[in-house]
């Protein structure tokens, strides 16, 4: 069941569901319909009963008096009449009547008085009203009752001229009569008087197949009504006239049951073509969706498989009009979208000037050589004066540069996986692997042929290069390494004004401790990292407090202490920006001679190591004296260190130190406590301001 759903799917489902609502709905209103509508055939057939049991009535009146006027003319009839004999009287009537099919007989005189009767019980009365009506219509008719019968009873004159007798015939409404009527009406008939007036019926005949028995209602009526309430029969009753008191009537029925029989075969009928319509319904409708949806389901499909990226072919739609068009449509737009994807992939691995490959290409078929462990060579081209060609001759002249550049690059690499513009005068090609001499050759032969002079538009020119070499992957192993150590050795290159510069490992990691200290040490001092003191520096000759010196320490939490060559990057830029920077604790540690003519300083302070024991050691003097006239030779000033008595201070004096410091002078003090120390210090600029002999090693 939850295949055959899956298999109809939605709109399947919806349809089906639609045809059944819509049969259902047809076929409870043809229930209602042929409810109704036997309802209502019952009840004409009632009125046809009706009219055809008046009419069976009228001819069957019709044809006894046309008998009974036979009779009346008979000659022999007459004769007998005419010979007033009992005998022959009884006789001629008994056979007239015979002749005639008359239930009864009776032959009266002129005056009305009975001559003669073929009935052995009493004869009904014959009134003068009777007589009267037949004397001037030539017939009188009426209905009357005999021990329990029902009889129709015709009084028509005997003239033979001049009246001579009258002749009175009774034909039973019998159950023959009321067979007839419903054999050809269809409909059961109860013929009844009411001798007693309403309410009390005296049934005289009946259709055979009607038994009133079994419903009592039949032997009622409703006052005012023509019909009678009954659950078995659909009734109409027809008012047959009466004598006297006594009124009869025909009782017309139609079987309830056999309506609801006929209800039944036909709402059966109805239901089993309903659902077969309904069936054939549903199935066209199936039918009808499958084909008229099979085209959308196609472009459906068709427009899935163009968003996930596929090319699949165009369906094949038969159909013609806004379907066909739609595929038209989306076969054009994918066409485009292929076209335009295609140049846009171009336009992204490659460059628009030259036609070589640009930086992404490049990093791609690196990462491939990476991924696949593939190792290869790196040789990198930067044009130096690409800017100044733009200026001074125009950015297409610079691009015939390139290009005629670029032509010179195919040219001598025909072995290079790729060779890539990736800036705007950097080239880079992968080459397969090369030893470190055999690559350095190849990049300088390079270099030559590329610096080699040209003419453009008629304009000679050479181009001024740098070259850098990289083996990979053991100098870089991913792309993010190569694209900062390429970068990196270009820089080294320029810096150094070579043509042709490998890069040398280590060089990145330096590098990379190098940006990471002058980014920590602005991060230090936004978060106090650095830690400071004051320590005043007098004049050493004039005793007079020249500056106070700002003791900065910072240790990194992840480097420790920062070594002076670490330090040199940030020792540059700090002297560039105004700082004055001085060596600290010269003569020990990393403070060497090398270190003194490789930093930016303006100052020299010595080791404070060689100034404690000044006035002790035989050695300090000399090597102090020796600092101090070194210093002053490279245009340094000299400040000493550890200073801590008048002695120390006095010989540094004598030797022309330019600034002392020392526990002596005073210890380093903080911020608050600055101005006391400077005040104290003015006190004693007199004592420390007098010079003594100079006194040597």
């Amino acid at each position: 069941m939850g295949g055959l759903t899956s298999r109809i799917g939605f709109r399947g489902r919806l349809v089906t569901a639609m045809v059944a609502l819509v049969s259902l709905l047809i076929g409870a209103l043809m229930m209602v319909y042929l409810f109704e509508d036997e309802n209502r055939r019952a009840l004409e057939q009632l009125t046809i009963a009706e009219r055809l049991t008046t009419e069976v009535l009228e001819r069957r009146t019709d044809l006894e008096l046309s008998r009974l006027n036979v009779v009346v003319r008979d000659f022999g009839f007459r004769s007998a009449i005419a010979s007033g004999d009992p005998a022959t009287l009884n006789s001629a009537l008994e056979n007239h009547s015979g002749r005639v099919d008359a239930d009864f007989a009776l032959l009266l005189d002129s005056q009305g008085q009975l001559l003669a009767s073929t009935l052995t019980q009493k004869a009904p009365d014959i009134n003068e009203m009777q007589l009267a009506t037949a004397r001037k219509s030539g017939v009188a008719r009426s209905l009357l009752t005999i021990d329990q019968r029902g009889y129709e009873m015709l009084v028509i004159p005997i003239e033979a001229p001049g009246l001579r007798a009258w002749l009175v015939a009774g034909f039973e409404l019998d159950q023959e009569l009321a067979n007839i009527i419903t054999r050809l009406s269809g409909s059961s008939v109860i013929f009844r008087a009411s001798p007693n007036g309403p309410g009390g019926f005296i049934n005289f005949a009946t259709s055979s197949d009607i038994d009133s028995t079994e419903d009592p209602a039949l032997n009622g009526t409703e006052s005012n009504q023509n019909f009678i309430k009954s659950d078995r029969y659909f009734t109409r009753i027809l008012d047959l006239g009466g004598f006297g008191q006594i009124s009869f009537e025909a009782v017309l029925l139609t079987s309830r049951e056999a309506s609801r029989q006929n209800y039944y075969s036909r709402a059966l009928e109805i239901a089993l073509l309903v659902t077969v319509i309904m069936a054939l319904a549903i199935l066209l409708a199936l039918l009808t969706a499958r084909h008229l949806g099979r085209p959308v389901l196609q472009l459906a499909d068709y427009a899935r498989a163009v968003g996930h990226g596929d090319n699949p072919p165009a369906p094949d739609i038969r159909t013609g009009g806004e379907l066909r068009q739609l595929r038209d449509t989306l076969r054009d737009t994918l066409a485009r979208l292929i076209r335009r994807e295609g140049e846009i992939r171009n336009a992204a691995t490659h460059d628009e000037v030259t036609g070589l490959g640009n930086r992404n290409a490049l990093m791609q078929s690196a990462k491939d050589s990476f991924d696949a462990g593939k190792p290869c060579s790196l040789i990198g081209l930067r044009v130096s004066d690409l800017s100044d060609i733009n200026d001074t001759l125009g950015l297409a002249f610079g691009d015939k540069v390139l290009l005629g550049l670029s032509q010179r690059l195919r040219d001598e690499l025909p072995d290079a996986g790729i060779i890539a513009r990736t800036g705007g005068g950097e080239f880079l090609t992968l080459i397969p692997q090369l030893g470190p001499e055999a690559l350095a050759l190849r990049a300088q032969a390079l270099h030559d042929t590329v610096v080699a002079p040209r003419n453009i538009e008629n304009t000679p020119f050479s181009l001024r290069t740098h070259l850098i070499t990289l083996q990979l992957p053991a100098d870089a192993s991913n792309n993010s390494e190569l694209r900062r150590r390429v970068n990196l050795t270009f820089e080294h290159a320029f810096r150094q004004g070579v043509a042709v510069t490998r890069y040398e490992r280590g060089r990145d990691e330096d590098h990379l401790r190098e940006l990471k200290l002058v980014s920590d040490l602005h991060s230090a001092v936004r978060n106090n990292g650095l830690h400071m003191n004051y320590q005043p520096k007098l004049d050493n000759s004039t005793g007079q407090l020249l500056q106070v010196e700002a003791l900065v320490r910072w240790i990194h939490p992840e480097l420790g202490f920062i070594s002076p060559e670490e330090a040199m990057a940030t020792l540059n830029r700090l002297r560039n920006l105004g700082v004055t920077l001085s060596i600290d604790d010269f003569g020990t540690g990393y403070s060497s001679l090398s270190q003194l003519r490789k930093l930016p300083v303006q100052e020299l302070k010595i080791d404070k190591s060689f100034v404690l024991k000044l006035n002790a050691e035989p050695q300090d003097p000399l090597i102090v004296k020796s600092t101090i006239d070194m210093a002053h030779g490279l245009g340094l000033k000299v400040v000493a260190e550890g200073i801590e008595n008048l002695e120390t201070w006095k010989l540094l004096q004598a030797w022309g130190c330019d600034v002392g410091q020392g526990f002596y002078l005073s210890r380093p003090v903080s911020a608050d406590k600055l101005a006391q120390t400077v005040a104290a210090l003015a006190e004693r600029q007199q004592e420390l301001s007098g010079i003594t002999p100079e006194h040597s090693p």
